[in-house]
C-alpha cells in the first residue's frame, strides 16, 4: 500500500481460524522479532476468509484490491 515516506508499506491481511485469537499488535510484534525492519507489516487487517482459485491456491490480486 502507498506509504508518503517509504513510497509503499507492507499490509498483512490475514484470516483467522475459527475461535483463534490474534490482535494487530500480536501481529507486529512477532513480526518484529522475526523480521528485518523493513519488512515489518505498518498495516494488519483481518478477514473471515482469503479468495482462492480451485487448486486452494490465495488469489493475491483480489487480496490486494
Amino acid at each position: 500500500m502507498p506509504d508518503p515516506l517509504l513510497g509503499c508499506a507492507i499490509k498483512a491481511v490475514i484470516a483467522l481460524s475459527p475461535g483463534a485469537e490474534l490482535s494487530e499488535q500480536d501481529v507486529v510484534r512477532h513480526c518484529a522479532r522475526e523480521l528485518e525492519d523493513f519488512m515489518v507489516p505498518r498495516h494488519v487487517e483481518f478477514r473471515d476468509a482469503l479468495p482462492k482459485t480451485d487448486s486452494g491456491k490465495i488469489r493475491r490480486k483480489q487480496v490486494q484490491a
